[in-house]
């Protein structure tokens, strides 16, 4: 074990959940009948008293590694279980074990991003990005906010009350994704309503989980009303602002008039009709803003953030942040695989084949630019700056993947435009406009979308290590030598960058534009890998690797995660 952290005796009261879990493990034991005395014969020869003791020593350990873990009894049934603290600063953060509760979570984003990809399908202009981005941005900030919540907090047990207040999350996480719809069914129709007031009713939830903090919470009270309090703040930004969306979309319904009719007169369509989903994706910005501010301008300095705030589990958020990486990429293999074609010619097969082999490498490319210790080199460890670059710069890569994905589906329904009169109609019925101007839009979403992937990935990698850290790679810091061929390679990525995002100016042809996309992320792979020979950390010089603690994210705990070694 890496460095264990033990707790003040003087700080244990029977009030902490940890200390008050660790008595009622040892009535448990004692409640087996089992005497903790190795000169008794039936204590150590038993094999049923062995086996017993064993279990119970091995619950113990538990408590001392990850006591929300022992709180979790699914053959207890409880009507109600009060949430508490998941860790405290100085703990070791161990991580916990897999929710399938979470796994289930994730599947509704499964139908939120095809969603968001059939608005870009139908509609690669700047007016589908909008509604694909306050769409998809409003249902990620849900996500987030469970994330965030879920390392901080945990309940005391399995009870039917939170399994009630999941359920109507699930519930109204699904009517939203339901109304997600290309902009023809939302604009003067019911489906913006319902989705609006879906965010209006999940953001009055998301309060009332934090009143629960704020009243029932288990843990350091001081800390855990702050952080509810903060978090409620936040949470009515984002409930104003979907209000009065939800407001405007109901007075915008137009039961006697088709959208879809209006929508072909160009000259009827003004900011009125897009008023409630520019309102929602304020909310999301405002909301985001906010906090970003709060954290980077007013977080206490020094230690004292530690006397406001509850530390995440590091560990956690890394690891489901991965798996929603993972769902984003699913979208894309989603889009090659949903369209189906009866003529499978040469271009269906190079659209299909490189398009599967750039999502199958932008993997590989995405765990490569994870830090070396996934957990403690994180963004989220290193300092709170670096922490919130990450974070929005996350949002834009996930967002960036589901418009790459988007793409593909676009690129075989163009090609069968392209084809047949029978595969014609049915292109058709799905893609409005003129062909040339579609593929064109298409072209600088796929250039667009790539080249912002390639280049949140660098600047994830430079939030993680640090700007100092990045020049000590360039430039030596005690003999000033100038690292020739790492400069050379980063000029390289950046002409390669700068390529990427011009791509759709020259090239539109789909079947082109995969091939060239599929070298373009080869090159970005071979570029990483040779950075890490000619970018290596023998080259920083005088580097003690020491972290100020002042500039700490409010995520981090002193302690580090813990490693098992066997």
């Amino acid at each position: 074990m890496a460095e264990e952290h033990h707790q003040d005796s003087s700080d244990v009261t029977d009030t902490d959940p940890v200390y008050v879990i660790k008595q009622q493990e040892a009535s448990d034991y004692e409640g087996d009948g089992l005497k903790q005395n190795d000169s008794d014969p039936e204590y150590s020869t038993n094999p049923a008293a062995t086996a017993a003791r064993h279990a119970a020593m091995m619950r113990r350990a538990s408590l001392d590694a990850a006591p929300y873990d022992v709180s979790y009894r699914p053959s207890l049934l409880l009507l109600y279980s009060k949430p508490q603290q998941r860790q405290t600063w100085n703990d070791a953060q161990v991580l916990p074990r897999v929710d399938w509760g979470d796994v289930f979570f994730d599947l509704f984003y499964v139908g939120a991003t095809y969603n968001v990809s059939n608005i870009l399908n139908v509609t690669p202009t700047g007016r589908g990005l909008l509604y694909a981005m306050a769409t998809f941005f409003a249902l990620m900030n849900v996500w987030n906010e469970k994330l965030m919540y879920d390392c901080r907090f945990v309940y005391q047990g399995d009870d039917v009350f939170h399994r009630l207040a999941q359920v109507s999350l699930f519930l109204m996480v699904a009517t939203a994704v339901l109304n997600i719809r290309p902009i023809d069914e939302l604009i003067g129709q019911r489906r913006l309503f319902v989705f609006c007031l879906a965010l209006v009713l999940e953001r009055v939830l998301n309060l009332a989980r934090y009143l629960e903090i704020y009243v029932f919470g288990v843990g350091q009270v001081k800390q855990m009303r702050h952080v509810a309090i903060s978090a409620s703040r936040n949470t009515c930004i984002g409930l104003v602002f979907y209000l009065a969306a939800a407001i405007v979309a109901w007075n915008m319904v137009d039961l006697t008039a088709s959208s879809s009719h209006r929508l072909l007169v160009e000259e009827a369509i003004t900011i009125r009709d897009d008023l409630s989903i520019i309102l929602v994706l304020c909310g999301f910005l405002a909301q985001h803003i906010v906090q970003n501010i709060h954290i980077l301008f007013f977080f206490p300095s020094g230690d004292r953030h530690k006397e406001l705030t509850i530390p995440l589990n590091v560990g956690f958020t890394v690891h489901r942040n991965g798996e929603w990486v993972m769902l984003m990429l699913g979208e894309s293999i989603f889009s090659i695989l949903i369209v189906y074609v009866s003529d499978q010619s040469s271009w269906f097969y190079r659209i299909f084949y490189c398009g599967l082999l750039m999502v199958v490498l932008l993997q590989y490319l995405h765990f490569m630019s994870l830090p070396r210790d996934a957990v403690n080199d994180h963004a989220l460890r290193r300092s709170k700056d670096a922490g919130i670059l990450w974070s929005n710069l996350h949002i834009i890569y996930s967002f960036a993947l589901v418009s790459f994905g988007a793409t593909f589906t676009t690129f075989l329904l163009d090609e069968l435009h392209q084809s047949t009169e029978e595969t014609r109609r049915l292109s058709e019925t799905v893609l409005v406009g003129d062909p040339d101007v579609r593929r064109q839009q298409n072209a600088n979403l796929f250039a667009g979308s790539l080249a912002v992937i390639f280049f949140c990935l660098d600047t994830m990698i430079l939030a993680h290590i640090g700007l100092g850290k990045s020049k000590g790679r360039c430039v030596c810091r005690k003999s000033k030598h100038v690292n020739v061929r790492g400069v050379l390679l980063l000029s390289l990525r950046a002409g390669l960058l700068a390529f990427t995002a011009t791509l759709g100016l020259w090239v539109v042809d789909p079947a082109n534009l995969a091939i060239i996309g599929l070298v373009c992320v080869l090159a970005q792979l071979v570029s990483r890998k040779l950075g890490l020979k000619f970018l290596s950390r023998e080259f920083e010089g005088a580097d003690d690797g020491s972290v100020d603690e002042s500039a700490r994210w409010p995520n981090v705990t002193s302690a580090q995660a813990e490693h098992h070694h066997h």
